[in-house]
């Protein structure tokens, strides 16, 4: 998605990541990973590996049972198609939220990528870096956050 242009995203929303998307299917690469899903070895070749806290991933693959504050990330690994049959089916059940034989999702606190060669993460859209080594863990409450009450409010 950190392909995608700022000015491209802000024209067309959505639909820019979508346009992007199909632009680049057919450079995907299968990429070599080790996975510890705390602890679970989930390592195999991989076209994507996300790790998220939200209701989407790039706003096409909806998640609708996500928690905030439950201390997991949602896991999503696609293994890679191996026929254009194959490739219309993954699409279809990523779009429709379906797991299947391409298809890991799971729940994680502490997450772990390691790589032959180093690869780059997005980070909320963003290249975020490139390296062998990927460490995420979720740490609940860990951010302390101290909210003013609001003018004319009185505090209970």
């Amino acid at each position: 998605s950190y392909a995608t242009r700022r000015q491209l995203k802000k024209v067309l929303g959505h639909f820019a990541y979508v346009l992007k998307g199909l632009q680049s299917l057919a450079s995907i690469q299968t990429v070599q990973t080790s996975v510890l899903l705390d602890g679970v070895d989930y390592s195999g070749a991989y076209i994507f590996g996300g790790v998220v806290n939200s209701f989407s991933v790039g706003g096409m693959v909806k998640l609708d049972d996500v928690l905030f504050d439950d201390g997991y990330f949602e896991v999503l690994l696609v293994k890679p198609p191996h026929n254009l049959g194959q490739t219309a089916k993954l699409i279809s059940l990523l779009l429709r939220q379906k797991t299947g034989d391409r298809i890991i999702r799971r729940r994680a606190r502490d997450i772990q990528f390691s790589f032959p060669q180093p690869v780059s993460f997005t980070i909320d859209g963003e290249y975020g870096g490139c390296r062998t080594e990927w460490t995420i863990k979720n740490i609940p409450r860990a951010p302390k956050l101290r909210v003013l009450k609001a003018p004319g409010k009185k505090t209970r």
